[in-house]
């Protein structure tokens, strides 16, 4: 059975299959040594032990907790199914208005997530990956963790002095972002976000151990994963700009843009901290992070190389924009759906 060509991603050569195997392989053990690193620092702080699992083994814990809590799951997807049906129903109902104004923004939501939501997702997901993660060193988590007092769960360090170590942080990220983004036009977008993405997955992994050492570990900490985090975000604005057609470019990217924002950033502190309190251990947020990182990794994987494509309205209605691939045409593009 042949792969074709889509709107998504371009259908992998026999090169482009033997090289996904090879990453397979390597994040899988990658993966593997992240969760034995984990499991080991887990077993350290004592968070295995057998009197902290053996609630699961009583029925006032299934009763109170874990079964109500698996209804409400259910309610809650009932809930936006019902949700989902009524504003499909209002956006229909929009498109055959008799006021353009309402006719307009019904048609471009319907448009954005009928035709092309694969995208919207995949880019949020792109943005998701990295954002989280920013939200850890420049955005704040850092800070707040290592100037709390001792006695309240922080480091206590001088505010002054972390201060610096993340200002120095962000001129790194600063002088990455501008050099992938030379990079890119060189060896493309999804390569050097793909190499953003691992470089981020690796040096995370040191981040908070890193931390530990005073402000001097901060720098250290949060430069190198500022090297990654701008490696993702170099090539970022001109990815999604090819990644959407002329007439709905704006209307998706930023829509995406908007819940790549909320899924990786809004959260993130708040989730990180949640796991630093129920689990004891900063491990619980890296695994977090490592998370997140692969998620935007293999949304970039996933969506399609145009680099160099045309922008204009007119390179979309002569099909030059669907048969883009890479740098060039492709002679035998898939057809348009």
């Amino acid at each position: 059975m042949s792969t074709r060509a889509t709107v998504l991603y371009d259908a992998p050569g026999p090169r482009a299959v033997r090289i996904n195997r090879i990453l397979t392989v390597i994040v899988s053990l990658a993966l593997i040594a992240l969760l034995a690193s984990v499991l080991w620092a887990l077993g350290n702080k004592g968070q295995l032990d057998g009197d902290k699992w053996n609630i699961f083994t009583k029925g006032s814990s299934w009763t109170t907790y874990i079964i109500p809590g698996l209804w409400a799951t259910v309610k809650a997807a009932v809930l936006s199914i019902i949700l989902a049906l009524i504003v499909g129903a209002v956006l229909g109902i929009g498109r055959l208005s008799t006021h353009r104004s309402i006719r307009w923004i019904c048609s471009i939501i319907v448009e954005v997530f009928r035709s092309y939501g694969g995208l919207v997702i995949l880019s949020a997901l792109l943005f998701a990956g990295n954002n989280a993660v920013g939200y850890m060193t420049t955005g704040g988590y850092i800070q707040g963790m290592t100037t709390r007092p001792i006695e309240e769960g922080g480091f206590g360090y001088n505010p002054v002095h972390v201060q610096l170590a993340v200002l120095g942080a962000a001129a790194v990220w600063f002088l990455s972002t501008l050099i992938s983004g030379w990079l890119c036009d060189i060896f493309g977008r999804k390569a050097i976000l793909l190499i953003g993405f691992a470089i981020t997955l690796v040096t995370v992994v040191f981040l908070f151990e890193a931390a530990k050492n005073g402000p001097l570990g901060i720098f250290m900490g949060t430069g190198l994963v500022s090297i990654g985090l701008g490696f993702t975000y170099g090539p970022q604005a001109v990815m999604y700009a090819e990644t959407f057609p002329a007439h709905i470019r704006f209307s998706g990217v930023a829509i995406s843009y908007a819940i790549g924002a909320i899924l990786g950033g809004a959260f993130a502190p708040t989730i990180a901290q949640s796991l630093l309190s129920s689990t004891g251990t900063t491990w619980s947020i890296v695994i977090y992070l490592g998370v997140m990182t692969l998620v935007g990794a293999a949304a970039t994987a996933l969506l399609r190389e145009r680099r160099d494509v045309p922008l204009s309205i007119e390179a979309e209605e002569d099909g030059t924009w669907a048969a883009w691939r890479g740098d060039k045409v492709d002679p035998s593009p898939a057809p348009v759906r």
